[in-house]
C-alpha cells in the first residue's frame, strides 16, 4: 500500500519535539548537523543518521525513560532509546520521522541468537514489543530500524533509503500495532513491564547487567580489533568466569545506578538500583 503524501500541516506535526524525542535540544542539533553534514538530500542525511544510530550508538538494555539528549550523552541504547534518539536526529534537520512498534515472539531463542543467552531468552515475556524509526523520504514513509550496531551482529542488513528494514523475523511477529508520532506513553508501559517479576522477586531490570554484559562479550568475540587489549582471550574468560559466578547469587550485581524519570506531570518516581559487590 503507498504511502500518503503528507501536506505541509502534516509534515509539521513529524517535526516537533516532546518530552523524550527534545529534538529542539542544542546538543542534538549540533550532533545531527554534524552528522548529516555534506549531505545533499534529505534522503542522503537519513541514511547517515541511521548509521550513525546503528553503529555508534550500542545496543544495551536500560531504562526507557531517556530523552534523546540523555541517550546521546551516554553512547547507548535500547531498541526504544536508539529510536527516540533517531527520530530526534531526523526531526532536528527537517525531515519528518515516527515511532513503528511490533510486537514478537519475546522468549523465542531464534530471534535473540547471537545477541542474548538462552536462559535470559527463557525468561523473557512471550509477548515482546520491538520499537525502530519510520522517515519520510522522497514522498513516502520507510521503516529504518537502527537497533542492531555492526559489532553485535556482523551480518545485519544495510539500509539503502529505498526499502523497509526492521530485524524481526515475519513469523516472530504477533501483531504490528502501527505508527506513532510520540511515545511517551509506551515508554511508561515499557518501565512497568520491566519491573514485574519474572524469577522469584528479580525484574527484568536486575537481569539487565547479565545481558549487556553477554553482548560486550559477543562483540569482542565478533571483532576483537575494535578493543586494544593485550590478551583479548584471557579477559573474555574472565568476563565468562565472572558471568557464570554472578549468575549464581540471584541477582546480587547491577549493573548500574540509574534513577528513573517519569512523565513531568506525573508524580516523581525515583528507583535506584545499585551495584553490590
Amino acid at each position: 500500500m503507498p504511502s500518503k503524501v503528507l501536506d505541509d500541516k502534516e509534515i509539521a506535526k513529524y517535526l516537533r519535539s516532546s518530552v523524550l524525542c527534545d529534538c529542539d535540544n542544542p546538543i542534538v542539533k549540533a550532533a545531527a548537523e554534524k552528522i548529516v553534514e555534506a549531505t545533499e538530500t534529505s534522503k542522503e542525511a537519513a541514511i547517515k543518521i541511521f548509521y550513525y544510530v546503528r553503529d555508534k550508538i550500542p545496543l544495551a538494555f536500560l531504562d526507557p525513560w531517556k530523552t534523546a539528549s540523555e541517550t546521546l550523552r551516554l553512547g547507548k541504547g535500547s531498541c526504544l532509546t536508539k529510536a527516540i534518539l533517531q527520530v530526534a536526529l531526523l526531526r532536528s534537520v527537517g525531515i519528518p520521522a515516527r515511532f513503528r512498534i511490533m510486537e514478537f515472539k519475546g522468549n523465542n531463542p531464534d530471534e535473540w541468537e547471537g545477541i542474548l543467552p538462552k536462559f535470559a531468552v527463557s525468561k523473557m515475556p512471550e509477548r515482546w514489543y520491538h520499537y525502530f524509526g519510520e522517515v519520510y523520504v522522497e514522498g513516502k514513509w520507510v521503516m529504518a530500524d537502527a537497533t542492531f550496531d555492526k559489532a553485535l551482529l556482523p551480518d545485519i542488513e544495510n539500509w539503502d533509503g529505498d526499502e523497509d528494514i526492521y530485524e524481526i523475523e515475519d513469523e516472530a511477529i504477533l501483531s504490528d500495532m502501527g505508527s506513532y508520532v510520540f511515545i511517551e506513553e509506551e515508554a511508561k508501559k515499557l518501565d512497568q513491564l520491566y519491573r514485574k517479576p519474572i524469577l522469584w522477586m528479580m525484574n527484568s531490570y536486575r537481569f539487565f547487567w547479565i545481558m549487556n554484559l553477554f553482548m560486550k562479550i559477543q562483540r569482542r568475540k565478533n571483532k576483537p580489533s575494535l578493543y586494544e587489549r593485550k590478551s583479548s582471550f584471557s579477559e573474555s574468560l574472565a568476563d565468562w568466569e565472572i558471568f557464570e559466578k554472578n549468575i549464581k547469587k540471584s541477582g546480587k550485581y547491577y549493573t548500574e545506578r540509574t534513577t528513573f524519570h517519569m512523565h513531568r506531570f506525573e508524580k516523581t518516581q525515583s528507583c535506584r538500583m545499585t551495584r553490590q559487590v
